[in-house]
């Protein structure tokens, strides 16, 4: 059986860039659910502990969207929002960090968080730039409005949040 990894790639499907919660609730209702976010996680990476200022950055923490996939029926499900350090976001997304030339950031701290050698990344980095590429080759149906009622109804973001993210998710079939 595989261990399983404690950092992993969240590369989402190529069709769904840009649906993300930052798109479509407006500005303050960010803000409000990425510092809920970040205070929740006592402003440190919920994966590796470490924090952006221990990295050289002038912030702790980034919010990054966790999203669940059914290869079935092409539906991408927001399911929540973690605190992670910059190093840590940026592992999460692999094919950008790669792209601003960043991959030897990427690969080092894969191997500190995850104890993998490098030809263990190699192979990892095979691995998932093939699923990217087969999900990319489908239209996914992106469900945010699940999330965001509970998020609601926790208290998190208020109801003119709730307001507009609607609205901007009609427009965003």
């Amino acid at each position: 059986m595989r261990t399983p990894a404690k950092l992993e790639a969240d590369l989402v499907p190529t069709n769904t860039w840009g649906k993300n919660l930052r798109a479509v609730l407006p500005p303050s209702g960010w803000d409000r659910l990425r510092r809920w976010a970040y205070e929740r996680a006592g402003h440190r990476c919920e994966i590796c502990g470490a924090t952006g200022k221990e990295q050289g950055r002038k912030h702790d923490v980034e919010a990054h969207e966790i999203w669940e996939y059914d290869d079935v029926s092409h539906t991408q499900t927001l399911v929540g929002v973690q605190a992670l350090c910059p190093r840590t976001h940026m592992v999460k997304h692999y094919g950008r960090s790669m792209k601003v030339g960043a991959a030897h950031v990427v690969r080092q701290h894969l191997a500190e968080v995850n104890g993998w050698s490098a030809t263990t990344i190699a192979i990892y980095e095979d691995y998932i730039f093939d699923v990217h590429a087969h999900r990319s080759r489908f239209r996914w149906t992106v469900n945010m409005l699940d999330f965001l009622r509970d998020m609601h109804a926790q208290g998190v973001i208020n109801d003119r949040d709730l307001e507009v993210a609607k609205e901007n998710l009609r427009g965003k079939k």
